[in-house]
């Protein structure tokens, strides 16, 4: 299983966690005790299942398929609304050849006071990214924090992204790393 977040009924204040599958195409919702619930098929423009974020000041859900597209998601009907294509400005050495070019491979997926941040796939970054435009604004750069023990593992890739709402702290991780790391969110997502 793939992404997960929780999901708050707005009519009925229920909560639930939704999880997508990563080949199978499902959604799976489980209550808050971990008794699944429910299963139902994903959007049929989703490829597969990798990142899915509730964003409750919205009331809709953001989810990855792998692509450099974001899905947002209704909440009722589970179907998608909006598509949104993430890119960004690539400067060859020099900087004399400008590309706009799509980002690849999203994959965890989280919302911090309505901008996008994502990593992608096999990359030791974080990417900030505009809900209006789908371009990369600022890119968060991880690897001084990796575990010195996964390295070298070309599985423990960073893939796990929550926000602490409270504390103004991005809590990130990876696969098989055997710490969780906190890392003060840029001033400028707060002006």
């Amino acid at each position: 299983a793939e992404g997960c977040t929780l999901y708050t009924d707005k009519e009925s204040g229920n909560k639930f966690i939704y999880q997508l599958t990563w080949r199978e195409r499902k959604v799976l919702i489980y209550d808050l005790d971990l008794h699944k619930r429910k299963e139902m098929q994903m959007p049929p423009e989703m490829k597969e299942g990798w990142g899915l974020y509730y964003d409750d000041r919205t009331d809709v859900f953001l989810a990855t398929d792998g692509s450099a597209d974001i899905f947002y998601i209704h909440p009722k009907t589970f179907t998608v609304t909006k598509r949104l294509t993430v890119r960004y400005l690539n400067n060859d050495r020099d900087g004399s050849d400008h590309k706009v070019i799509g980002l690849s491979s999203l994959n965890e997926i989280e919302v911090v006071n309505g901008w996008i941040v994502a990593n992608v796939w096999y990359n030791t970054n974080l990417y900030v990214i505009s809900p209006y435009n789908g371009f990369v604004y600022a890119i968060i750069e991880c690897w001084n924090i990796f575990p010195p023990e996964v390295r070298s593992k070309s599985h423990a890739v960073l893939n796990g992204i929550a926000f602490d709402r409270f504390n103004k702290h991005l809590v990130i991780t990876g696969k098989n790393w055997p710490k969780i790391f906190a890392i003060d969110v840029p001033e400028y997502m707060y002006s």
